[in-house]
């Protein structure tokens, strides 16, 4: 996670979800898409798997696929042993 997904994670735990949380974490989602380059590597907790309405669908996700920059998104699926299966 960087820095301000830390910071973010802290502060999350004070604010209102929906009025004051969720749009910073829109907010540094977008940017980090918009600036990522080369290959970017995704992690996902296998037991929690992914919600169509979260973040990483709607903004995340969205915004690295049209960014030319992005040359491959690379998914790690992280099991519940703690192995990391990478998907083809």
């Amino acid at each position: 996670m960087t820095d301000i997904g830390k910071q973010l994670e802290q502060i999350s735990q004070v604010l209102d979800w929906f009025t004051e949380a969720r749009p910073l974490w829109i907010q540094a989602s977008r940017n980090f898409a918009l600036e990522a380059s080369g290959e970017v590597h995704v992690f996902q907790v296998a037991e929690r798997g992914v919600s169509l309405q979260s973040i990483w669908a709607t903004i995340e996700y969205p915004t690295l696929l049209t960014n030319p920059r992005v040359t491959a998104i690379i998914y790690h699926v992280v099991m519940p042993d703690g192995n990391v299966i990478t998907l083809p």
